[in-house]
């Protein structure tokens, strides 16, 4: 197996130069046609396409104690809405899954796109009737920068770029309560 750089690929200014590469990885650019402007782009107008999701929901709306005007059509507003932010704004995430299942290595494209399938499937599942949750701006909402989550736990990838000090158990597998091991490992 002949080992490449990111050098011997022409691009000598990546900040990952040097670092060894079977050639299977290096003829995979695992962030190939991504770029800051399109991530930027995709953000903003799907930030955009949440906001009326977010106030013609119901759920949001007797949270807050508030009626959206009420028009023909208005009712389709978060399900035409939430659909076109999934397409739209979730297809880079999804593609970028398919990738690395491809190569069988999940990682965080992997993560989110199934974050993002099970919402926008609660979703189409609650518009039929399945559930009686109104969830559409869930999925949306959960790509907006600046919406807390706190986690409870770490799991061990099997790799590791770098060690965590997040004062988070960390498990070797998974918790005994979801069919692992549960054997803890030291901060």
């Amino acid at each position: 197996m002949t080992l490449a750089t990111h050098a011997d690929h022409g691009n000598p200014s990546d900040p990952h130069a040097g670092h060894k590469m079977t050639d299977d990885q290096g003829s995979r650019d695992r962030h190939a046609g991504h770029s800051v402007a399109m991530f930027r782009d995709k953000f903003w107008l799907s930030f955009a396409l949440t906001i009326p999701v977010v106030i013609w929901s119901s759920d949001v709306q007797r949270w807050f104690g508030y009626t959206a005007p009420s028009f023909p059509g208005s009712k389709l507003i978060p399900a035409g809405l939430g659909t076109l932010v999934f397409v739209y704004g979730g297809l880079v995430f999804l593609r970028g899954a398919q990738r690395e299942l491809a190569d069988h290595k999940p990682g965080m494209m992997t993560l989110i796109s199934l974050a993002i399938i099970v919402a926008f499937g609660t979703s189409v599942a609650a518009a039929f009737g399945l559930f009686e949750i109104d969830v559409w701006w869930e999925g949306p909402a959960g790509n907006v920068a600046g919406l807390t989550y706190t986690p409870t736990v770490h799991l061990n990838c099997g790799e590791k770029v770098m060690t965590v000090r997040d004062g988070l158990p960390k498990f070797k597998d998974f918790p005994k309560e979801f069919g692992g091991s549960g054997t803890m490992l030291p901060e």
